[in-house]
C-alpha cells in the first residue's frame, strides 16, 4: 500500500490539474469520515487506509497528457478506465479495483460483488 505522500506524487507525475487534486482530497476526506463511522460498533470493518488512497486517486485519469504538444486531453465523462489503467501500471491493483467501481455503471453492480471499500 502506498502512502498519502506517495499518492500525491502520482498527481505530479501524471500532471493532474490542481482543481482535480483538490476535488480528490475532498472526496478522500469525506470517504474516510464515512468509513470511520461505519467501523464504529460494526463487525464488518472498512480498510480506512485503502479506502482513503482509492478515494484520493479515483480521478487520476480524469485528465491525461495529450499527444503532440503535451497539452492535457480531457476525459471528463468516461475517465474511470484511464484511472484504472494508470493505477495498474503503477502496481496498485487493489486500488484500481476499487476505483473501477466509482462511476455511474457501478450503480448496476450486485452488492454481493462489492467489498466495503468499493
Amino acid at each position: 500500500m502506498i502512502s498519502e505522500k506517495e499518492a500525491m506524487k502520482l498527481f505530479e507525475k501524471y500532471r493532474v490539474p490542481q482543481r482535480i487534486v483538490e476535488h480528490c482530497k475532498a472526496v478522500a476526506s469525506r470517504a474516510t469520515d464515512i468509513a470511520k463511522r461505519i467501523n464504529v460498533g460494526s463487525r464488518a470493518q472498512v480498510d480506512v487506509k485503502k479506502l482513503k488512497i482509492a478515494a484520493l486517486l479515483h480521478d487520476i485519469g480524469r485528465v491525461r497528457r495529450g499527444c503532440g504538444e503535451g497539452k492535457p486531453e480531457s476525459f471528463e465523462r468516461r475517465h474511470e478506465p484511464e484511472s484504472v489503467k494508470i493505477l495498474e501500471a503503477e502496481g496498485l491493483t487493489e486500488i484500481a479495483s476499487i476505483v473501477a467501481k466509482h462511476g455511474f455503471q457501478a450503480l448496476f453492480l450486485e452488492p454481493k460483488n462489492l467489498t466495503l471499500e468499493e
